[in-house]
């Protein structure tokens, strides 16, 4: 099959296979998430009471995560919703401020962050 015939479901599900097979120039940009900022951005140390040790464990253990984005002063964090009919946000983005990455979270259950 063709990367022509295909469609952008197909295109999806294949990932890494489909941007092999396909020249840049063509491939399906996903839709940005659109979304409506619940918080100022927030200092990590006011954030991290909210998400406690779980989530610092999660972040401390990953190898992707530079060491800046790993320390709570060279971070903020903002809440999103990402469906203005929900009650509460459902994504968390983490900016750092050294390098300028982004950490995005979803919740699960209307918004509350497991502990």
């Amino acid at each position: 099959m063709k990367h022509e015939d295909r469609t952008d479901a197909q295109a999806q599900r294949l990932g890494p296979l489909y941007y092999q097979e396909v020249p840049a120039e063509q491939r399906v940009r996903p839709e940005p998430i659109p979304k409506e900022a619940v918080t100022p951005p927030l200092p990590m140390a006011v954030v991290s009471r909210e998400f406690g040790a779980k989530y610092w464990a999660g972040v401390y253990q990953n190898q992707k995560l530079m060491q800046c984005c790993k320390q709570e002063e060279n971070s903020t964090g903002q809440f999103f919703k990402t469906n203005p009919d929900l009650p509460t946000f459902d994504l968390f983005i983490a900016l750092c401020s050294e390098c300028g990455r982004r950490q995005y979270r979803f919740m699960v259950g209307g918004g509350v962050p497991t502990k």
